[in-house]
C-alpha cells in the first residue's frame, strides 16, 4: 500500500470482519445470548450446575469492543474515499467550501479515526486478558504493553512495534495537535520560576499531504497485522484466557447460585 487509490475500503472491512467472526466463533459467540452459547459456559461439579461466570461475561465485553473498533475505522475508509474523488462534500447552501478546508477536515477525521480505534482495541485486549482498569484504559505502554508480556509476547510486540513508530507518532501528533493545540497552532512553552526563565517558540508546520497517506496506510497496515495477531493468540485456549480473577458459581440445593 502506497497510495489511497490502492486501497478498496470494502475489502479492509471484510477483512477485519472475517477476524472477528474467527474470534466470535472460538469463544461460541457470548454477545449472541443464545442458550446454547451460555451452554458452553456452564460445567458439572459433582452434579451440581457450575457457570464460568465473568469468563462469559468478559469475552463478551471484548468482543463488543473488537466491533466497535471495526466500526471507528469506518471515518477512516470514509476518508479514503474522499480523496479517491466518490464522496462529495459540499455545502448546499451558501460559500462553496475550500478544497484546502475539505482536505484538511479530512486529515483531521482520519488521524482520530486511527488513534481512537487503537485505545478501543486496547480495550477489547484489556477485557480478554483481564488487565486492571479494562474500561478505562488506553493505547500505552505502561498499563497495557507491559502487562501483556506477561500473557502474550506476541501481541505486546506488535503493540511496542506500533507504539514506537514514526507512523503512530505522526498521527499521534496530528490528533493531539487538533484536540488540544488547535489546527495549524504554533506551540509555545514559557517557564518562570525564581531560578531561571526559558520561552519556547515552535512554528506549525504544514503536514505534506503525500506524507500523511503514506504513513495513515502503513499505520492501518500494521494495526491489522496487529489483529491478526490477536486473534491467532486469543484463539489458543479454549473459550480465551484462563484468568485467576475469574469468579465461578454453582446452583445450591435451592436453585440459587453461589461463588465457588
Amino acid at each position: 500500500m502506497g497510495n489511497f487509490t490502492n486501497v478498496n475500503p470494502q475489502t479492509e472491512i471484510d477483512d477485519l470482519c472475517a477476524e472477528f467472526r474467527k474470534l466470535d466463533s472460538h469463544l461460541h459467540f457470548p454477545r449472541s445470548g443464545n442458550i446454547k452459547s451460555f451452554d458452553v459456559y456452564t460445567f458439572n461439579l459433582n452434579g451440581r450446575l457450575g457457570v464460568k461466570i465473568t469468563k462469559y461475561i468478559r469475552n463478551s465485553l471484548a468482543l463488543e469492543k473488537f466491533q466497535t473498533f471495526i466500526d471507528r475505522l469506518d471515518t477512516y475508509f470514509i476518508g479514503i474515499e474522499y480523496f479517491n474523488k466518490k464522496i462529495n462534500f459540499e455545502r448546499i447552501e451558501g460559500q462553496k467550501l475550500p478544497d484546502k478546508f475539505k482536505d484538511d477536515f479530512f486529515v483531521s477525521v482520519m488521524a482520530d479515526s486511527l488513534r481512537s480505534s487503537l485505545d478501543i482495541f486496547s480495550k477489547f485486549l484489556a477485557w480478554f486478558y483481564d488487565l486492571s482498569e479494562s474500561e478505562e484504559i488506553g493505547f500505552n505502554y505502561k498499563k497495557l504493553i507491559d502487562p501483556l508480556k506477561s500473557y502474550s509476547k506476541k501481541i505486546s510486540q506488535e503493540l511496542n512495534r506500533i507504539y514506537k513508530s514514526e507512523e503512530y507518532i505522526l498521527i499521534k501528533n496530528i490528533r493531539d495537535s487538533d484536540k488540544h493545540i488547535g489546527k495549524n497552532q504554533n506551540q509555545i512553552k514559557l517557564e518562570r520560576t525564581l531560578e531561571k526563565f526559558n520561552f519556547e517558540f515552535k512554528r506549525a508546520q504544514p503536514i505534506p499531504f503525500r506524507e500523511f497517506e503514506n504513513q495513515s496506510l502503513s499505520l492501518f497496515k500494521m494495526i491489522k497485522g496487529l489483529v491478526i495477531v490477536s486473534v491467532e493468540e486469543s484463539c489458543k485456549t479454549k473459550l480465551g484466557f484462563d484468568s485467576n480473577k475469574d469468579v465461578e458459581i454453582v446452583e445450591d440445593q435451592n436453585g440459587n447460585f453461589i461463588k465457588l
